[in-house]
Order: C-alpha cells, then structure tokens, then sequence
C-alpha cells in the first residue's frame, strides 16, 4: 500500500487534513527516515518513508484504510509519499477550483442532475448520486468546517483508492495521474478511475503481479 499525498507552503497547510499534514510536515523537514527516491529515467524527484509497523504514522494509515473498506486484507507495506512539484501544483488547482465554484451556481443549479434529457430516472439518479457522496464527505471531520466556513461552502476532500502494478504506482509518484488517462477506456469512459472502497477494486488485482493500492 502505498499513501500518496504531501506537503504544502506554510500558508496553504489548510487545504489538506490536518491528520495527513502532520506527516508531510516530517518530510518536509526531512526528518529521519525519509529518503530521496531515485530513478534511472530523469523523472521529478519525490521524497519517501518506509512506515514501521506500531508506529503512529502506520496506525493512522491502517484507520484511513479501514475506514475505506480494507479490513479484511493484510497490509504487507505501506510507504508515505513527499512528491513536492505535484503538491504545489494540487494547492494551486484546488485555489482556483474553489474559486470558480463560489463565482457560479453549480451547487445550486439543478440543470447538471437532469442530463440532456428529462428522463425521471435520469435525475433521480444523479440526485441519489450528489445526496450518498455528500453523506459519504461530512463523516470526514476535516469536511465539516475548514477556515470558518461551513461544509457547504468548501470543497470537499475525500479519500480514494486508485490500484494498479507497482512500477506503475511509482510512476504516478513522480508524474502524477495524468499520464495515464489515455490508457484506460472504462465502463464510463476514458479517464482514471477512483473508488472510496477497497473491496470493490479488488477485482482490479487480477492479471497484476505486484498489486498496489495508491490512497
């Protein structure tokens, strides 16, 4: 298993969790155990930690990953990922994510739930959708409130699991998800595909020699 996330410029700390900030505050302040990741191709460098078992840290990430589904597998290793360049680029795609939401009526359009057509089916399907994915974002108690501003008015963050084959997990360390979303045609079309349970990709381990799961 491995943990993916970082670490953001002293002023932007807010946008994350503070659980998951405490510990990319350690890799930014390189703090033992950390170690620069090395690669032969000249790939962004990123920043990893090995997380000992009955450590905090790993008891953490167990929480995290049950609270997702994963009781029932047996975590092998798990490592905590500092890739600098794509945390950067995250916290100033969130700013302007967040801006743009404000600046609109999505959140209270009904138009994006009702499709091109206006099938019944259509929208209560996508009513049903917004309603369990806004339930499923307030049992996180980072969503709750954030910078004094109430739930409805922030973004949500939502942990999600992403699995694929080792080589590749490490490719998306350095590159992030972009590289792939031409690979993968999907059931909903192309694009990279996330799911908030660990029982249901699973059935992605199939064919993989060496499993990962990216949170």
């Amino acid at each position: 298993v491995i943990a993916l996330g970082g670490s953001f410029k002293k002023e932007q700390f807010d946008i994350l969790p503070k659980e998951i900030c405490k510990t990319f505050r350690k890799a930014r302040n390189r703090e033992p155990g950390w170690k620069l990741y090395s690669t032969p191709s000249p790939m962004p460098l990123f920043w990893v930690l090995a997380l000992e078992r009955r450590s905090h840290s790993w008891s953490e990430m167990e929480e995290l990953f049950k609270s997702l589904g994963g009781q029932g597998l047996i975590i092998k290793s798990a490592k905590a990922v500092y890739p600098p360049h794509l945390v950067e680029s995250f916290a100033n795609s969130y700013t302007n994510w967040e801006s743009r939401t404000y600046q609109t009526d999505f959140k209270q359009a009904s138009q994006w739930k009702r499709g091109k057509n206006e099938y019944s089916d259509v929208e209560f399907s996508r009513e049903q959708t917004a309603a369990k994915y806004y339930q499923m974002a307030i049992t996180r108690k980072w969503n709750k409130q954030r910078e004094g501003r109430n739930v409805t008015e922030s973004l949500y963050i939502v942990p999600a699991v992403h699995v694929t084959e080792e080589w590749s997990a490490w490719s998306i360390c350095s590159n992030g998800f972009s590289i792939l979303c031409k690979t993968d045609e999907g059931w909903y079309g192309q694009g990279i595909y996330f799911t908030t349970s660990v029982e249901y990709s699973m059935q992605y381990f199939e064919g993989k020699s060496k499993p990962v799961i990216i949170i």
